[in-house]
């Protein structure tokens, strides 16, 4: 079944290579709060924020990166969060998967191949019956053991999605529930613009490139967003150019 699945996804993606357009795909993103957590830190229950990311979408290379969150209510306690930089660049062709972060050293980047990603995540879908229109596709339903349910739209023939990306559906995923995330797109864009991957140094091992917690919060406005009580709420807030 993976073989085969594997096929599925060249033989579209040597449909699309042809073709000049591009996709935009715009998903708002909640975090939720675990019982785990909330049972820690009750004081959580009163943090409320929304994110927006955007994947784009070009022949067989996408980029997947965070935009702009919006703080609802953050609660009264002396919490902090570091909310960074981070694009995921994937091209499916040369099985490759790349993050280049705010949390890695300057100039790095992490390679993985997208092969080795599906397999370890290893969803085990069970596509039901189930449709519903997202952004103006229809969708069908697909649950996974993991606690993962996934909207994906066969009209769009990428088997890509929010978060990591890499899901091994016949679509591109439109909506995401997992236990402690929840994404869902916004808007569909058609457009002409291309995916460049930044020139980087690819590693494969994380370790060699994480920045300390402490560096990661002296990073400038590009790179991080501290949310804390002090956070402007109430306005969308970007990485600064």
């Amino acid at each position: 079944m993976k073989n085969l699945l594997t096929v599925f996804i060249i033989f579209h993606f040597a449909i699309y290579e042809a073709s000049s357009q591009s996709l935009s795909i715009v998903y708002e993103a909640y975090t939720i709060q675990t019982p785990e957590i909330l049972e820690k830190i009750p004081e959580l229950s009163e943090y409320n924020k929304k994110s927006y990311y955007s994947l784009n979408i070009y022949k067989s290379f996408s980029k997947f990166s965070r935009d702009s969150t919006f703080i609802i209510s953050v609660p009264d306690i002396n919490y902090k969060e570091v909310w960074n930089f981070e694009e995921i660049y994937k091209d499916y062709n040369a099985d490759s998967w790349i993050r280049h972060s705010g949390r890695y050293k300057e100039g790095y980047g992490l390679e993985k191949k997208i092969s080795h990603i599906s397999e370890s995540n290893n969803f085990q879908w069970r596509i039901s019956q189930d449709k519903q229109v997202i952004a103006g596709m229809e969708c069908n339903k697909a649950v996974s053991p993991k606690g993962y349910t996934a909207w994906f739209a066969p009209q769009l023939p990428y088997p890509d999605g929010p978060q990591h990306g890499v899901f091994n559906l016949p679509g591109l995923v439109l909506s995401l529930e997992t236990p402690n995330s929840k994404w869902i797109a916004k808007d569909i864009i058609i457009h002409n613009k291309i995916v460049e991957v930044p020139k980087l140094k690819l590693v494969q091992n994380e370790r060699e490139i994480n920045l300390s917690y402490d560096e990661i919060r002296s990073l400038g406005a590009e790179k991080a967003i501290i949310i804390d009580k002090n956070t402007p709420k109430g306005k969308w807030i970007t990485f600064k150019k």
